[in-house]
């Protein structure tokens, strides 16, 4: 597991049955807005009123305001009251929201109970987050400590889009659910109901029963001259089992990896339900790293330790349905973190540029955020990891090469991989092959890395002509001879 040093909201030792108290005991309220987050209820959080929009009035204030108990009567009164202290908002139709709320609760005065009981939720942040949140900025080792049930509150501001709008931001990813709750597309509304059923079940969950764990947050980064010198390394390569059936978040006590994009969680909040989407709804507390994470850069990683799933599924893309709740009864450590350990790990998207990827550049960037994820100084924490194909599909990675590139930082930081194909036994074939003849040649991480360079300078001088793949290209370029 990670560090357990940085800042902690909450006081220890956790009480075995009920929510840490949160720390500090009396909140501090001075905050820089450039290195602490903007919390819904701060004195920079709010909009402009009147008719002529000259007028500033606290976001906060005016939600306490509209979304009283007495006020929200029904679903449109609630979307009312969201766009009251969202003008922005007041030309959008909820039309996703309105459809999924009558599915959700056949009775509409159980989907009411449920939009106030986040509401509560919502308005307990002032008590639980008492010191600002820090902003885990690009270039900093930097580690925040939350309860489920400070996590919990975060989300239910996003969920009434309280948070200030980020729209302007190049760095910080969006953080309010609205544009969960529109969409003019028909053929990805079913995408955006599936997504708030999860969300919906976790908040019924933790307003029925407050969890009681706790979360960490930790943004890595490593300097270039702690990254190896790749064809110099005399490392052997480590174990690597590939798996055609299970999926990664089943594969317990290990290093969990997330197909990230760069900005953490993707298009969670939008239409996206590929890899990354997927597991921050199944374990929606994933979600709240986009309250404080600055987009990552090449040597850096997140991550997200203690999660909970509350979520079942079926499918993927278009396919992705939910399909139940989902009782997690993975065990904490002495922590009190469940023994869930989730790196965010972003590739390169390649697009067009399909044949830059074998290039030295491409790979040695690859290799750089690899390792970072993979490496532990502590040798009792380099442990399994959980990955797969890692930057293909929509990112155009190749496959082989990915696998390859895995491989070498995974032995390089000392750690044995295990691979998930999804079902695919055509390629668990193909790569269990490959690697017994890596392995019968006693093979290290220089001389992997070397045929690799080899493989990226026969791309770069290719012309028109079909490439053969870098498993084919290394066994008749270095192992026939």
């Amino acid at each position: 597991m990670a560090t357990t040093a940085g800042i902690f909201f909450f006081h220890s030792p956790l009480p075995s049955d009920r929510p840490p108290d949160p720390s500090p005991e009396q909140r501090v309220n001075n905050h820089d807005p450039k290195t602490h987050i903007v919390l819904p209820h701060y004195r920079e959080n709010w909009i402009m009123i009147g008719s002529d929009k000259k007028a500033k009035m606290s976001k906060w204030a005016m939600a306490e305001e509209k979304l009283t108990p007495n006020r929200i009567t029904s679903y449109e009164s609630f979307i009312g009251a969201i766009q009251a202290y969202n003008p922005s908002l007041e030309s959008k139709s909820f039309n996703v929201l309105l459809d999924v709320l009558p599915s959700i609760f056949p009775n509409p005065d159980e989907g009411l109970t449920q939009i106030h009981q986040i509401i509560s939720l919502a308005f307990h942040l002032k008590s639980l987050i008492r010191q600002p949140i820090p902003i885990l900025k690009q270039g900093q080792n930097q580690v925040v400590h939350l309860s489920q049930q400070q996590v919990g509150s975060l989300l239910a501001n996003a969920f009434l889009v309280l948070f200030p709008d980020r729209s302007g931001s190049k760095k910080m990813p969006s953080i309010n659910f609205d544009l969960l709750y529109t969409e003019t597309k028909a053929s990805v509304i079913h995408r955006k109901k599936e997504k708030l059923k999860c969300i919906f079940n976790y908040f019924g969950r933790i307003t029925a029963s407050s969890s009681i764990g706790v979360l960490s947050f930790e943004r890595r980064f490593l300097r270039d001259a702690a990254i190896p010198a790749w064809s110099r390394s005399q490392k052997p390569l480590r174990e690597l089992t590939i798996c055609a059936k299970g999926v990664i978040e089943k594969c317990r006590n290990s290093l969990q990896i997330d197909f990230a994009h760069k900005i953490v969680g993707g298009a969670i909040l939008d239409n996206g339900l590929v890899q990354e989407e997927i597991r921050f709804v199944l374990n929606p507390e994933l979600i709240v790293s986009r309250v404080f994470t600055e987009k990552l850069n090449d040597n850096e990683v997140l991550f997200m330790i203690g999660s909970e799933q509350f979520n079942k599924y079926t499918g993927y893309g278009d396919n992705f349905r939910w399909s139940g709740d989902y009782d997690d009864v993975t065990p904490k450590d002495e922590f009190g973190r469940r023994l869930t350990q989730i790196v965010a790990m972003d590739a390169t998207y390649f697009g067009f540029r399909y044949r830059k990827q074998f290039l030295q550049p491409a790979l040695d960037r690859e290799l750089k955020k690899a390792y970072v994820a993979f490496f532990d100084p502590k040798e009792a924490n380099r442990g399994l990891i959980a990955t797969g194909n890692w930057g293909c599909g929509v990112y155009r990675g190749d496959r082989q090469f990915k696998l390859l590139i895995q491989l070498i930082a995974a032995s390089e930081a000392e750690r044995d991989l295990k691979f998930f194909t999804f079902h695919d036994q055509k390629l668990k074939k193909e790569f269990d092959d490959f690697h017994s003849k890596l392995l019968n040649r006693e093979m290290n991480v220089g001389k992997l890395y070397r045929y690799l360079i080899a493989y990226g300078e026969y791309i770069e001088n290719l012309g028109s002509e079909k490439k053969i793949s870098v498993f084919d290209y290394i066994e008749e370029n270095f192992f026939s001879k």
